[in-house]
């Protein structure tokens, strides 16, 4: 299936692209790594155990065995595409570090396999996640008839044990059935298993202590607040693997897949416009409903406000300036018109050549702005501003595919959570990364989770 090949890359050719990311991927080969230098790896954002060595990403490596990949390329190809494969919930930034290496050693075809066999795999799996939830709902509603009607406290001792049970055995085979698989897919099949079954039992273990402690003396309605918890986990769940089933279908019949298309620009500020405006308060959002506002523009729209902030004068930048200037995120720079100015030209213009809308050189945005900062200017442009200022988790963060699914931007388009997620991630890696957007590769079968 893979070409097995090891060796060192020509170092003259790859030097020139080295620094193309501030990310960059190292191996460590087993032999060459003490126990401490394992236990420092598991603190990196990204790192994975292959069976010759490991793989981690790093602005800068601090263990002197670790090879610079994108440098000297010393490791098993099948054991660096399972790494880039199981890259699933990391940084743009993470993930473009292994795809510029992807490139440099023409793997593309390879590892287009090697994804669609990881696809498959995490497909299956979640069908199984299916299958064994479906015994919860038969004990739940047991449970939940004995706590509403004429109790019998024998009955529902045994119905809150059986309960209980159920979801020791959820819990125990999911843990077999990632036993199972490969030691390389263990990783994406970790991370793409929730918390839910291990959540649900801890609380059905403290009910069934505190039943068998206070027996008919433990209210009904405590009872209830516990297994109606238990629902809403239980619910929450099935939707999320139904979800993540849509979102790996999609990529196997990438047709209906908003993810083969690549953002415009009016859908890239929209994006950040829905993420910005959700970090205020729900009463703050409720009252102003800008949400429902931003959304509902239509294509016109978009471009009005965009024709209107590319004849900003000096006096307008001066005045968007003065307004952002007291949030956090602002606070390292001397903000001024002239550099509001110079760094919104430079961000629209990584947005339209992420869109294809643009070609040639690109002006180079100013790196003391922080992705926060970038996104606050852009959306300042056209007219959109929040009170509370954003958080740094802005990759967990594309929870809003419904209020997408309202947009004429994306009408006709098959929208899920996951593939919301990944095309604001792609947005966001344009105004994190330093390389030209232009000069990035992107990868079709990267983006997953």
């Amino acid at each position: 299936m893979l070409a097995h090949t090891s060796g060192l890359a020509d170092e003259n050719s790859l030097a020139g692209t080295a620094m193309a990311t501030t990310v960059q991927v190292y191996y460590i080969l087993n032999s060459s790594a003490p126990f401490r230098t394992h236990t420092g790896l598991l603190r990196k954002a990204h790192c994975f155990r292959s069976k010759n060595g490991w793989f981690f990403t790093s602005e800068e490596s601090s263990f002197p065995e670790a090879q610079n990949l994108l440098l000297q390329y010393s490791c098993d190809d099948e054991d660096f595409l399972y790494a880039a494969a199981c890259a699933q919930k990391a940084s743009p930034a993470v993930r473009l570090a292994y795809q510029e290496i992807i490139k440099a050693r023409g793997l593309e075809a390879d590892f287009k396999e090697v994804c669609e066999s990881r696809d498959a795999v995490i497909i299956d799996y979640l069908e199984f996640l299916k299958k064994e939830w479906s015994i919860f709902p038969e004990k739940y509603d047991r449970v939940h008839q004995h706590l509403h009607g004429k109790r019998n406290t024998g009955e529902l001792r045994e119905g809150l044990y059986d309960l209980r049970d159920c979801l020791r055995i959820i819990t125990n085979n999911i843990e077999t059935e990632i036993d199972q698989h490969p030691e390389h897919w263990r990783k994406a099949l970790s991370a793409t298993h929730s918390l839910a079954p291990a959540d649900c039992l801890g609380r059905m273990e403290v009910l069934s202590r505190l039943f068998l402690k206070y027996k008919e003396t433990i209210a009904p309605f405590d009872s209830l607040s516990w297994l109606i918890f238990l629902e809403e986990r239980y619910r929450n769940e099935l939707a999320e693997i139904e979800a993540k089933l849509t979102s790996f279908r999609e990529r196997q019949n990438p047709s209906i897949s908003i993810l083969t298309e690549t953002p415009t620009l009016y859908q890239s500020l929209l994006h950040l416009s829905l993420i910005l405006l959700g970090s205020d308060t729900a009463i703050v959002r409720t009252v102003r409903e800008d949400p429902v506002r931003v959304v509902s523009w239509q294509h016109a729209d978009w471009e009005r406000k965009c024709e209107r902030a590319d004849k900003f004068s000096d006096d307008d930048y001066e005045g968007l300036a003065l307004a952002l200037q007291d949030f956090s995120c602002f606070g390292n720079l001397q903000l001024t018109g002239a550099l509001l100015k110079s760094q919104l030209k430079a961000l629209m213009a990584r947005l339209r050549a992420l869109a294809h809308e643009i070609v040639g050189p690109i002006p180079t945005k100013d790196d003391r702005f922080s992705v926060t900062a970038n996104i606050m200017t852009l959306c300042s442009s056209i007219g959109i501003f929040a009170i509370t200022p954003l958080d740094d988790e802005l990759h967990h963060k594309g929870d809003y595919a419904v209020i997408l699914t309202e947009s004429p931007l994306y009408r006709g388009k098959d929208i899920t959570i996951d593939g919301t997620k990944d095309e604001l991630n792609r947005i966001l890696a344009y105004l994190e990364l330093q390389c030209d957007p232009q000069k990035t590769w992107m990868h079709p079968m990267i983006g997953w989770l």
